[in-house]
């Protein structure tokens, strides 16, 4: 079972993947960036935009960082699935839709059970990100503070579909 929540975001440049390494760096995750798919079979760069992709992160301060960095430096990929399958590291899928533009009919059914300043915030929204943790694997506390930590990056509504909570937040809030 999974755990998604939502940034809709008004920045119509995609969010770098260095960008998010380097806030979560500052909130104690080392993260990497790999390939979306059932196991993961292959690193992605750090210097491109967002896109869909699996997001493995360790805890600074924990007893397996320097494992997982040097898995990461290695591009070790059976090492770091050894790492996921031991529940040594966290995981979320994260996934991006820049452009992104609200669907015109969707809001009309929209305003009438979510209220008009959801569906503002939708129309204003030029960049979508998603991100989806299993709630059985322990992802979702890492998970809540990488969507966080995007939406400080990129401002906007973030939505958590589970909580049924929106948030509004100017860049720098979060």
């Amino acid at each position: 079972m999974s755990y998604t929540m939502e940034i809709f975001s008004p920045q119509e440049k995609p969010l770098l993947r260095e960008q998010l390494k380097a806030v979560m760096e500052q909130r104690g995750f080392a993260i990497a960036f790999c390939a979306y798919g059932f196991k993961i079979k292959e690193f992605a760069s750090d210097e491109a935009p967002l896109d869909h992709e699996i997001v493995v992160a360790c805890d600074i301060s924990g007893s397996h960082i320097e494992q997982f960095k040097e898995i990461v430096q290695a591009r070790d990929v059976a090492a770091l699935n050894e790492m996921i399958a031991t529940d040594q590291v966290y995981i979320c899928v994260l996934s991006s839709q820049v452009p992104y533009a609200a669907d015109e009919e969707e809001l009309e059914e929209l305003l009438e059970c979510s209220g008009p300043e959801y569906v503002e915030a939708l129309q204003k929204s030029r960049s979508f990100y998603s991100l989806q943790a299993n709630i059985f694997a322990g992802g979702v506390e890492f998970a809540v503070i990488a969507w966080r930590a995007i939406g400080e990056i990129v401002g906007g509504m973030l939505e958590d579909g589970q909580e049924g909570t929106i948030e509004f937040i100017t860049l720098g809030e979060a």
